[in-house]
């Protein structure tokens, strides 16, 4: 890959942000992307690669993983405080390829990727959404420090997290984005109050929507887990 800087003028919205808000606030900011779980052509026809051409994925996600690495000292900005690297990896009822899989094609970029940035001295926080419960270990191996969009319905229960990988990992979710959005301020306050009880006893954690905040989602709702 070639070493190309990209126009300065993408980064105006993000540095005003860092500049406006980061003596204050914690920003989890770009990078040169993420590739590990590469799907060449889509879904379906990706999910074959791995098996029919596994050679041509190895050697796609190995570029990504360089290109990446090159671009870290662009998109990494001053004054950001982490990197959010986001890649779905699971369904709700489990990850898309075996954990045998994922280590032998994708691990060794995830942590490369993550080695990287945190030669910058950022932190590394993941997105990652369904039911990641079995790639976890490999995570945390990586170098992964944050793990976010806990989907509650794919079995991602914030406490139950915390018990067996609490101690390597920091969980950021916790109150079910569906509530959000289709819920009253009186179920959100009930899941706010449920999910900081039970993982409060537990250790450190960021409490979050289990996604991002979704569209459709109720300003009420919203204000009623913030005031919670």
């Amino acid at each position: 890959p070639q070493d190309t800087p990209p126009d300065p003028t993408i980064f105006e919205a993000v540095d005003h942000l860092v500049d406006a808000l980061g003596a204050e606030r914690y920003i989890a900011g770009t990078s040169g992307g993420l590739r590990a779980f590469y799907l060449l052509g889509g879904m379906e026809r990706g999910l074959l690669e791995y098996a029919l051409h596994p050679e041509i994925v190895k050697a796609a996600i190995a570029y990504e993983c360089k290109r990446g690495n090159l671009l870290d000292k662009y998109y990494i900005r001053p004054g950001q405080d982490g990197v959010l690297f986001e890649e779905d990896t699971a369904g709700t009822n489990g990850p898309l390829i075996s954990p045998s899989m994922y280590r032998e094609f994708c691990f060794p970029a995830l942590k490369e990727r993550t080695r990287n940035v945190l030669s910058y001295g950022k932190q590394v926080l993941l997105h990652a959404c369904g039911d990641n419960r079995p790639l976890l270990d490999m995570f945390i191996e990586a170098g992964i420090q944050c793990y976010q969009s806990l989907q509650t319905n794919a079995g991602m229960d914030l406490p139950t997290l915390q018990e067996r990988w609490g101690h390597a990992l920091c969980f950021w979710g916790g109150v079910p984005t569906e509530l959000l959005i289709d819920g009253t301020p009186e179920q959100v306050r009930a899941a706010v109050r449920d999910v900081m009880l039970r993982a409060g006893q537990r250790g450190p954690f960021i409490l979050g929507p289990s996604h991002s905040i979704a569209k459709g989602t109720k300003y009420a709702n919203f204000m009623a887990m913030l005031d919670e």
